[in-house]
């Protein structure tokens, strides 16, 4: 899935968003829509009491897809500790101090370096990171570089079965900003529903079930450039319910109940993205 051409930062849901019952012990969850998955991620940041850097004075990483792939296809491995879980929850990994210029990323996106770093270090070696990256349909190419040594190594990883790939950006060790590969479950909104004269098409993700213990941060991105409605049930622990709804492009609560996201196409079959992560 490509990244967005133009970045349209999201803004808090207030019309259109259901009042529900709140008591001390519940924490009020921030809605966005059409957020890039990069801006996700610096909200979770935000949330945790984070400071977002502004990296923008940063040049570009130029060689995450500036040649051909001419390495082994390493095929669609199981990837443990270190990497996204066939449902799209991104661990809290935290086992590599950040090098170089990824001491300017917030600790959510050098979280999700970390996987990328550990597929290198399985790849090539002790003392390898991931310098940049690219999706090509479900697979993650990642260029892998050592610091204080020119050049990178290029490396391939399949998405899981059921999963698609797209991009994120950060700062690398080489203190350039890059593009970074990361795979997520794909949620097919295929289920046709014929009302009259017009033709809906629904798909439905938990992205943890209804009243699971803790708070969550989701995301959920449509393919292509067209909108649908995101209409989300959450269920607290203790049974108390919230619901957000949009029209948009991509949909995205920070400190989420567990529940069940649905999305509805009026354009034609489609597909989302779907990303969660403990708070």
């Amino acid at each position: 899935m490509a990244p967005y051409s133009m970045v349209l930062l999201g803004t808090l849901s207030i019309f259109g968003f259901a009042a529900y019952a709140q008591d001390a012990a519940v924490r009020e969850p921030q809605i966005f829509f059409n957020l890039t998955y990069t801006e996700h991620l610096a909200k979770v940041a935000a949330s945790s009491g984070g400071s977002v850097p502004d990296n923008s004075d940063l040049p570009w990483d130029d060689t995450m897809s500036s040649f051909p792939w001419n390495g082994t296809d390493d095929g669609n491995q199981t990837e443990t500790g270190s990497s996204l879980s066939r449902r799209g929850r991104i661990f809290n990994l935290g086992k590599r101090e950040p090098v170089g210029g990824e001491t300017r990323n917030d600790a959510v996106t050098n979280d999700m370096l970390q996987a990328l770093h550990g597929l290198c270090v399985g790849k090539f070696g002790t003392g390898w990171r991931a310098a940049s990256g690219s999706c090509v349909h479900q697979s993650r190419f990642i260029n892998c570089g050592r610091p204080g040594v020119p050049g990178t190594n290029q490396m391939q990883r399949i998405c899981p079965a059921g999963q698609e790939c797209t991009t994120f950006q950060a700062v690398n060790f080489r203190n350039r900003q890059a593009n970074f590969p990361v795979c997520g479950p794909r949620i097919e909104v295929t289920e046709r529903h014929d009302l009259g004269r017009h033709t809906e098409y629904e798909g439905t993700w938990y992205p943890e079930s209804p009243k699971t213990p803790g708070y969550y941060n989701d995301f959920a991105a449509l393919s292509g450039t067209q909108n649908a409605n995101f209409d989300f049930t959450g269920v607290y622990s203790d049974g108390q319910t919230m619901h957000s709804r949009g029209y948009a492009r991509s949909w995205s609560c920070i400190e989420c109940p567990g529940g069940k996201l649905t999305i509805t196409s009026t354009a034609g079959r489609t597909w989302a993205i779907g990303y969660t992560s403990p708070n």
